[in-house]
């Protein structure tokens, strides 16, 4: 309980949108590294072109719907996964960890909007990539986004 108490603690005294204690919850320091067989290698990149569709933006700046800042970073955050899964043991999967990301343009939904992902550098279990985004020639966002590797089945209920 008093264990609790300090991590709720440490948690309250934290900006709110740190979620660095999560991922040290979810990924504790002690823990066996899952490491995939062999990294990306650095400057390798991946472009994917996804569809934004209506619900996937704000409303609130005008009478055409655009883009949200989450639903560009989905369309990042996925890229980059994408990305990394080419490298991973069948049985692996990567998780965001951190996302630092500038929304610089608007684009009106439904568009199409074009992601490059490239891989950076590893930083122990974190793999870090540029990422941005585009809406025809014009970049709409940019930023470095951290994903980390894990066994899913080390997640699974123990009955």
């Amino acid at each position: 309980m008093v264990r609790a108490a300090a991590k709720d603690a440490k948690r309250a005294s934290r900006h709110p949108l740190d979620c660095s204690i999560l991922y040290n919850d979810i990924f504790p320091q002690e823990s066996s590294e899952v490491m995939p067989k062999q990294p990306p290698p650095p400057g390798v990149s991946k472009e994917q072109e996804h569809t934004s569709k209506p619900g996937m933006g704000v409303t609130h700046v005008g009478p055409v719907e655009m883009l949200s800042t989450p639903a560009m970073i989905g369309f990042m955050e996925g890229t980059a996964m994408g990305l990394l899964q080419q490298y991973l043991d069948p049985h692996e999967r990567s998780v965001g960890a951190r996302v630092d990301v500038r929304h610089l343009a608007p684009t009106p939904v439904p568009g199409k909007v074009k992601v490059k992902a490239t891989f950076l550098r590893t930083e122990g279990r974190r793999y870090i990539f540029e990422v941005q985004a585009f809406a025809g020639e014009v970049k709409i966002g940019e930023g470095i986004h951290e994903r980390a590797v894990i066994d899913p089945s080390r997640f699974q209920p123990r009955g």
